[in-house]
């Protein structure tokens, strides 16, 4: 028999969802639903609907191809170009998981719940849940209308909606942490003295400044090329810059701070690119020195959070701001309103002229 379900909306009017649902050897076969103004309209369709698919081959017409998730997810995998690796890493765990399992028809609401409930007890947090969750929604929104197969986008959104509001799901915590000007000198001091007993490694200590004098990310440092820099300009293309809509391709000129400029100019010439060190070893490098300083709760990403606050305490303004940080919408700066002109900090900082003290040409 079809199950009625009654819905309050927000505007106190009440709806009636039919659901039919056939099962066969406990295996649901084929489900259809409806909703009615009243509760007689929705116990009559059902009624109907029993009897038709009741009929000798009512089930053997046309069907909508209703494959599991996971060969839904693989054929998106395939079919789209220059994915990020972190949206490829995230749909395949959400492929093997018992989400993946389900055919599209059977990913409702609940569904998308029980898989945030399934993250909680893994250990993941909420900010993990939801960032996977906005990789599945991609999938869904060309799901139907590219390939025909029953998946909803309001399927997805609506299941975030209640993860949201249990706790499950929420945006990432933004970290406020600022290095002081004692800890990034013992720390540039710390990695400084380690190269200079061995200049054929790595001079992590100058990635650190630059990152902080360039406000750019530690992915876009280690790809930078000397090709990249326009020194007559003072910028630099960053190639593949983060953005949530479109990374791969994304290449945007920035300007840089005239001391990231000295800081780049006094990089080792080795090869085209500037720093080519893993993410792995830059990370490290950076936590091996803070672990030795006792330096606490410090990340190498937060130099770009340091980077960005200096502009604003040496009074720049917000579209300038802008120009070197690569933020693409001035919206994502409002973390940084409260910060008022003071100078610059850094200013005859001996560690800038100790270690980049004059800009070097490009050969």
């Amino acid at each position: 028999m079809a199950s009625i379900t009654a819905r309050t909306g927000a505007n106190g009017k009440t709806t009636y969802k039919a659901q039919v649902r056939i099962r066969r050897n406990g295996i649901i076969v084929h489900q259809e639903t409806k909703t009615f103004d009243r509760r007689a309209a929705a116990d009559s369709w059902g009624k109907k609907r029993e009897v038709e698919l009741a009929q000798p081959g009512a089930l053997e017409g046309p069907k909508v191809s209703d494959p599991p998730l996971s060969d839904v997810i693989k054929k998106y995998l395939s079919e789209s170009k220059r994915l990020a690796s972190g949206k490829v890493n995230a749909l395949t765990l959400i492929a093997d998981a018992s989400l993946g399992k389900l055919p599209c028809s059977m990913v409702t609401p609940n569904a998308i719940i029980e898989y945030g409930r399934e993250q909680e007890k893994k250990g993941n947090k909420p900010s993990t849940t939801a960032n996977y969750l906005s990789h599945l929604r991609a999938v869904f929104k060309v799901a139907q209308p590219a390939w025909g197969y029953p998946l909803r986008k309001a399927v997805i959104i609506e299941g975030n909606d209640v993860l949201h509001e249990l706790g499950l799901s929420s945006s990432s915590d933004s970290r406020d942490r600022r290095p002081s000007i004692e800890e990034i000198s013992q720390i540039v001091e710390w990695l400084y003295a380690r190269w200079l007993k061995r200049q054929d490694t790595a001079p992590y200590h100058l990635m650190v400044l630059f990152a902080m004098f360039s406000a750019r990310r530690a992915s876009e440092i280690r790809r930078m090329k000397w090709s990249d820099i326009d020194r007559t300009g003072c910028r630099l293309l960053v190639f593949d810059m983060k953005d949530p809509r479109k990374k791969i391709g994304n290449h945007v000129w920035v300007e840089m701070t005239y001391e990231a400029l000295r800081v780049v100019s006094a990089a080792p010439r080795a090869g085209d690119v500037i720093f080519p060190y893993g993410k792995a070893a830059v990370s490290g490098a950076f936590k091996e020195a803070c672990d030795a300083l006792k330096i606490e709760d410090l990340r190498f990403h937060d130099l770009r959070h340091e980077g960005v606050s200096r502009l604003f305490e040496m009074g720049f303004s917000i579209p300038s701001v802008a120009a070197m940080s690569g933020h693409k919408t001035w919206i994502h700066l409002k973390r940084y309103a409260h910060i008022r002109a003071s100078g610059d900090k850094y200013a005859r900082w001996k560690w800038l002229d100790l270690i980049a003290p004059l800009p070097q040409r490009f050969s």
